[in-house]
Parts: structure tokens; sequence; C-alpha cells
């Protein structure tokens, strides 16, 4: 039991860095998005003209900004849940259903992040390419990368209940 307290404290830290890195990328992500959006909008409006590639740049971060944003959201437990019944269950039942949302969620992602690599193998095959001359494959990379985050996150949380740990507060809760 010892072995595994120096593991979980590695993981936490791990995922604090995951956090701290997809923060900085979010706030990076949204300047440049609402930059370019209100280029458009002022060369539209003012100078009839516009940046060839800003819709597109503008939709690929709208992908990239949702997915990290998804994975923020997990790691903060501020993700959408369907809690009614686990109101009405004591503790150790709330424990366990919890655990197995986790493993189950864990699990859904996982397979999830296995078939968006595929997907990614089939845009490199496709060798297609977005409106802004960047290949399809590299602004779709942030698929699978999320979604094994999303495992990881998942697996995290049934580990820690596991473990003996409080139970995340859900946001009604908080």
């Amino acid at each position: 039991m010892s072995g595994t307290i120096p593991l979980m404290k590695y993981l936490k830290q791990l995922d604090a860095f995951i956090e701290k890195c997809e923060g900085w990328a979010l706030i990076a992500i949204l300047s440049v998005m609402m930059t370019v959006a209100f280029l458009q909008v002022v060369l539209r409006n003012f100078f009839s003209t516009a940046l060839s590639w800003g819709d597109g740049l503008t939709r690929a971060l709208v992908l990239w900004a949702g997915f990290v944003g998804a994975s923020m959201a997990v790691k903060q437990g501020r993700y959408i849940n369907i809690d009614a019944f686990s109101r009405l269950l004591g503790e150790r039942s709330k424990r366990v259903s919890r655990f197995v949302v986790y493993v189950f969620s864990a699990l859904v992602c996982g397979v999830m992040g296995w078939a968006s690599i595929t997907f990614i193998q089939m845009e490199l095959e496709a060798a297609q390419k977005y409106s802004i001359g960047v290949d399809a494959w590299i602004i779709e990379l942030v698929i699978p990368i999320v979604f094994f985050f999303l495992t990881f996150r998942f697996l995290l949380k049934a580990a820690c209940l596991a473990a003996g740990e409080p139970l995340e507060k859900q946001e009604w809760e908080r």
C-alpha cells in the first residue's frame, strides 16, 4: 500500500501540470480566436475585405477550445452529469456509484481515444487540408489527445476514491 501513495502523488502532480498547460493553451487559443474574429469584423465592415484564412483558423480554434475546455471541466469536476438518483444514496453507496461512473467514463473515453487515432490515420492518408492550408490531421490531433487526458483523469478519480479520498463535490454542492 505504501508504494501506491507516491504513485498517486506523482499522478496528481502530472494532472496538475496538464491542467496548467491546458489553462495557458486555452488562454492563447481564446486570445487568438477573439483577435482574428474582431479583425474579420473590422475588415469586412470598414474595408470590404477579410483575412482569407481568418474563418478557417477561427473554426479550428473553436474545435481546440472545446476539447481543451472539456478536459479542464473534468479536472475541476464541472462536467455535465445526471445525479438526481445519487442525491438519495448514502455515503458508501455514493462512493461505489461514483467509482462505477468514473471507470465507465474512462472506458468510454479510452475507446473514443483509440477510435480517434483511426480517424486521424484516415485523415493523414486522405491528405485533406483545412481552409487555412494546414493538414486536417494536425488540427484534429486534439481529439485523441484530449480523450486520453480524459481517460487518465477519470481513472485517477476512480483510484482516488478507491484509496479512500473524500468524494469530489458536485457542482450543486459547491
